[in-house]
């Protein structure tokens, strides 16, 4: 008999990341729907701001976290410097345009 126990573990703990690192868009998403679905009026802008903070606050966590997970492998380094790189070019982006 084989065990196949350690690939249900495997896909199982990939499909928990992937839910684990996508959650701070949740806020996000729900903020951007309030603004589109009512952003003319006070309530709607007041609560799609506290959620986009919470959101925020959230991806500032998640990249944290992946800073940490980037300094104990190697190999995950050069992935993490290009996103890292990709989202200085992003802001740097939007600085510009707001100045």
């Amino acid at each position: 008999m084989t065990d196949h126990s350690g690939t249900a573990r495997q896909n199982n703990r990939e499909d928990s990341s992937l839910s684990g690192h996508t959650w701070p868009l949740i806020p996000l998403l729900i903020a951007s729907i309030l603004l589109r679905a009512s952003g003319d009026s006070l309530w709607a802008q007041v609560c799609a701001a506290a959620m986009g903070g919470l959101g925020a606050l959230a991806a500032v966590y998640g990249m944290s976290q992946c800073v940490q997970a980037a300094r104990q492998n190697k190999a995950q380094r050069t992935a993490a410097a290009g996103v890292i790189l990709v989202l200085l070019v992003g802001l740097a982006n939007l600085v510009r345009h707001f100045l």
